[in-house]
């Protein structure tokens, strides 16, 4: 049996079975068609303005996960205080470069790790124009997509066998292979998270409606 499990926002979904499966059954990742792999990680405080009114006045802006520097770019150039643009930004993919520009009359300044990430000066003063290299390829911070089914019998960890029954990586490749079930169950329960390189998951979804198809033997 094919199954097809389709949603959209997070990718987390508890799908109730018409009939419970045993611990004989099997389940492996046979596809999936989801949103672009992320590339940059969300930041909190990214950004942030001391704002020269009375009395003194900490504005910070955050910033999503985004899946390319382009995206990042165009999200950057939409910031705003009080109703005027902080940036201009645009990525070269050609030439590898981030370029942005200080539209406002404030000096600004990066959080510490959005900073590092993306090679940032730390202090942006007003009206200054930055050009900085910046390569996807070096900067990726992600390694795959992890697909979970509760009470299954997934990878082994060396002392136990996990939930994850599949990886997707930026390419499409697809490590998966048959898996049992731990108990008998009457519903799947299924999430798909962002692996990081530093080993930490994030949750993941789109606006856009993704799919996952299991095979169920």
């Amino acid at each position: 049996m094919l199954l097809d499990v389709r949603g959209t926002g997070d990718a987390k979904k508890v799908v109730q079975l018409a009939s419970p499966l045993q611990e004989s059954n099997t389940i492996q990742l046979k596809y999936l068609r989801f949103p672009p792999m992320p590339l940059v990680p969300n930041f909190y405080n990214a950004v942030y303005m001391h704002v020269s009114i009375n009395p003194f006045v900490d504005y910070w802006f955050h910033l999503d996960i985004h899946t390319s520097l382009s995206a990042l770019a165009h999200t950057m150039s939409q910031l705003e205080y009080d109703g005027n643009r902080l940036f201009r930004a645009f990525y070269n993919e050609t030439a590898n470069k981030f370029e942005i520009d200080n539209l406002s009359s404030q000096l600004i300044q990066f959080g510490d790790s959005f900073r590092d990430f993306m090679n940032f000066p730390q202090v942006f003063p007003a009206d200054a124009h930055w050009e900085i290299g910046l390569s996807e390829e070096v900067i990726d911070a992600y390694s795959h997509y992890r697909v979970s089914v509760k009470n299954v019998k997934g990878c082994h960890d060396g002392r136990d066998y996990d939930e994850i029954i599949g990886r997707v990586y930026r390419d499409g490749r697809i490590e998966s292979h048959k898996h049992n079930f731990r108990t008998t169950t009457s519903s799947l329960d299924i999430e798909v998270r962002a692996a990081r390189l530093d080993n930490e998951t994030e949750a993941y979804g789109s606006e856009i409606e993704w799919a996952l198809g299991f095979e169920i033997l």
